[in-house]
């Protein structure tokens, strides 16, 4: 009577195991959404590398002609602008500078562009307009 108490309980915990390990492994596979953003570089320069900053997660996008899209990026958490600093192949550099965040909400999980432009007549400040692919 004892082994069979003894056999059963090992059963129980063994399907108990099984049962969590595929509950955790479900909760996992089902949190893949995140923030993605992509660059559109429509300003009229090539650039040698872009960084993007939006509320502390940051991102670097490596170099990027005019006229291209970079591949998309993911972020813990982002908003529709962020600081962007871009450096061109001639060696100037272009930035987007937020004063803060306050009013903003985060973006919902899914795919975005980042469009870059230039800011004439001042050419050093960067344009960025928020797509929703």
């Amino acid at each position: 009577m004892n082994n069979l108490f003894v056999h059963n309980q090992m059963i129980m915990n063994k399907s108990i195991f099984a049962l969590s390990l595929v509950a955790i492994l479900l909760a996992l596979g089902c949190n893949n959404e995140e923030v993605k953003i992509r660059i559109d570089n429509q300003t009229g320069s090539d650039f040698a590398s872009i960084e993007v900053n939006s509320n502390g997660n940051e991102n670097t996008y490596g170099s990027l002609p005019h006229g291209e899209k970079s591949e998309y990026k993911a972020y813990p958490q982002a908003y529709r602008y962020g600081f962007v600093q871009a450096i061109t192949i001639a060696g100037d550099t272009l930035t987007a500078q937020p004063i803060d965040y306050v009013g903003e909400s985060p973006l919902d999980d899914g795919n975005y562009t980042y469009r870059l432009t230039v800011n004439t007549p001042v050419g050093s400040l960067l344009g960025l307009e928020l797509v929703e692919d």
